[in-house]
């Protein structure tokens, strides 16, 4: 019998129960103080935001930013009467942010502050400096396109919709939405780094217009609004054609369109660039590496799916891997790599797709998306 084999086994055990005691205490105590409660040991931090706190002030307050959307952002803390919090959240609310607070244990705190770097209040500067002329430039932008509705009160159909592509090709913005209304106006709204943002409301007449538009340019049918329906059309910008793919829906006060920009121009970042913290990073990277096995990339819309599954795409490039996508609709074209475009229509479906695909000797397969068990079961 191996007695301190045995004794090791036995405090693992031991220390593992008592971290999940003290977890369940902190829980119980973030209940009876209505707030939330995080382990901060099961979670990832992002550094974007990390870099709002610097490590001293983590240090002194018992403070962590530890996720965000656009201009909200949770704070997980571990003592709500310690002096200091007060002073961060208040800093935090003159920069515009909406502060909500989680409670978590010592112990996860401690776990997440290994997440400072050294020369992060550098980073944190830099960030902030960024941010802050970023969003200068972004709120110009989104007031010209406020305007859109006074511009346009003359112009046709088309030329008030390329009016509106231009403008919002300037805020990088992901998706456009058609937003049907009870009287039967239109809200436009468009997403921008993930989080939506409402630019204005058109009145009847435009709105009938804008919509007939653009399931004209998409080659859907006008005189179909009780079904979805899904086209595409391209636009010409400054320098570049840029395709946007269209969907519609029929819903209570008429037909919600969601128009996606598939912007050629965009680069594809670096795997370095994506954001990922210290710990994601590197299990990225060393999923990357291996032969065999899947990596799924999943998140809200906006989130950047596509965007890290080019960017992996693109690292893992090289002359003696064949790589074979199926997409819908192919995004980035990627020198060095086959990619096959969907084509339901014509009975070109992911599920399809990817059985054909297994007999094209690929190394690698990227699916663009899992939409049902057929797709999934051959995946996997």
């Amino acid at each position: 019998m191996n007695l301190q084999g045995d004794h090791q086994s036995i405090g693992s055990v031991l220390s593992g129960l008592n971290d999940e005691f003290k977890e369940q205490e902190v829980a119980e105590k973030a209940k009876e103080l209505g707030l939330g409660y995080i382990n901060l040991t099961k979670i990832s931090i992002n550094m974007d935001f990390l870099s709002l706190v610097t490590k001293q002030e983590s240090k002194s307050a018992s403070l962590i930013p530890y996720f965000g959307v656009g201009r909200k952002i949770r704070l997980a803390i571990t003592n709500l009467q310690n002096p200091n919090i007060k002073l961060i959240i208040d800093r935090l609310k003159e920069q515009e942010y909406e502060v909500a607070i989680s409670l978590c244990s010592d112990e996860s705190m401690a776990h997440a502050q290994q997440s400072y770097t050294s020369d992060l209040h550098f980073e944190k500067k830099e960030i902030i400096a960024d941010d802050s002329q970023k969003a200068e430039s972004l709120d110009q932008e989104i007031e010209l396109i406020r305007q859109i509705p006074q511009k346009i009160g003359n112009l046709k159909g088309e030329e008030a919709l390329n009016l509106l592509h231009i403008e919002v090709l300037k805020l990088k913005a992901s998706d456009v939405h058609f937003e049907p209304q009870k009287n039967k106006t239109l809200k436009v709204r468009a997403r921008i780094d993930g989080v939506l943002i409402e630019f204005f409301t058109l009145d009847q007449d435009k709105a009938v217009d804008m919509v007939r538009t653009v399931k004209h340019l998409a080659k859907l049918k006008l005189n179909i609004d009780y079904l979805p329906q899904d086209g595409k059309y391209t636009f010409d910008a400054t320098d570049r054609a840029v395709d946007v793919r269209v969907s519609t829906l029929p819903v209570k006060n008429g037909e919600s369109i969601v128009m996606r920009f598939l912007d050629s121009k965009k680069s594809i970042l670096n795997v370095d660039d994506l954001g990922f913290s210290v710990k994601a990073y590197a299990d990225f990277k060393k999923s990357l590496a291996s032969t065999n096995g899947i990596i799924l990339s999943t998140g809200p819309t906006g989130s950047g799916k596509t965007t890290t599954l080019h960017s992996a795409l693109s690292y893992i490039n090289t002359p003696d891997k064949k790589i074979v996508t199926v997409e819908d609709p192919v995004e980035f074209q990627i020198p060095g790599i086959v990619q096959c475009e969907i084509n339901a229509d014509k009975g070109l479906t992911f599920a399809s797709g990817l059985r054909s695909i297994l007999r094209q000797d690929p190394n690698v397969v990227m699916i663009g998306e899992i939409r049902d068990q057929e797709t999934a079961e051959t995946a996997i």
